[in-house]
């Protein structure tokens, strides 16, 4: 499984959300994600995921349940601390790129450092040196609008993995991409698994899902099978 100790924990995990009608979004959802792993998680759409995704980042909480982060119960702390273990354990990569049309590939980086006690010159050298690591060294001072999508996506994951999160969540990351840069940014997310970052992506691609030594598949809230042991419910 992992090459070190657990960084993300749920146990018995449950969603619901109350409206005109109860929808019960997760249920009794336990697993165990060590540092240094890489898995996918998959199911079909309105199966849970996005909504796992976001207690996993701890940017929604559970209605029953625990999660825990690096040991941390996320339900024991404030809404600050909280928001401090997010910023300092966990790298988030969607979809859409979310870069700030106005700043260039190096300020969107440093965007991830803004919170830091850093200098603004260490904050500059770690944005470069992450982007170099993503094949963007010479593309420093680009807007996002001088950047091809795969380029973009490229951006987006050294922002997530430049404060050197211990978790990185991946939200369906090539979705926008064409098969030859979705390929390319596969590469890069399997690259974060050789560390020591547990990365986590939602995706319905199934060769992402393939190329992940662990999957993880939802139905109806429930995780019905994981790769890393036996079926739900045997």
């Amino acid at each position: 499984m992992g090459v070190n100790r657990p960084v993300l924990q749920l146990e018995a995990v449950g969603k619901e959300f109350k409206g005109r009608a109860e929808v019960l979004a997760l249920r009794d959802v336990s697993l165990t994600v060590d540092a240094g792993e890489s898995l996918a998680i998959t199911g079909a759409t309105g199966s849970g995921k996005s909504t796992l995704l976001s207690i996993m980042g701890t940017l929604d909480r559970p209605s029953t349940g625990r999660v825990l982060v690096q040991g941390s119960d996320v339900s024991q702390l404030s809404d600050s601390s909280i928001s401090r273990l997010r910023a300092n354990e966990i790298g988030f990569i969607f979809q859409s790129f979310h870069l700030l049309s106005r700043f260039t590939a190096l300020a969107n980086v440093e965007e991830a450092l803004a919170y830091s006690d850093l200098s603004r010159a260490a904050k500059c050298e770690m944005a470069a040196v992450a982007l170099a690591k993503v094949g963007l060294g010479q593309r420093l001072e680009h807007l996002p609008s001088q950047l091809s999508g795969g380029e973009q996506q490229r951006v987006a994951i050294a922002r997530a993995l430049v404060k050197e999160p211990t978790i990185v969540l991946a939200d369906e990351p090539t979705g926008n991409l064409d098969r030859a840069a979705a390929d390319n940014i596969l590469e890069l997310l399997a690259g974060i698994g050789r560390g020591r970052a547990a990365l986590l992506v939602v995706t319905h691609d199934e060769t992402i899902a393939r190329a992940l030594p662990r999957v993880l598949r939802l139905e109806s809230g429930i995780l019905i099978s994981d790769s890393a042991g036996p079926p739900a419910g045997d």
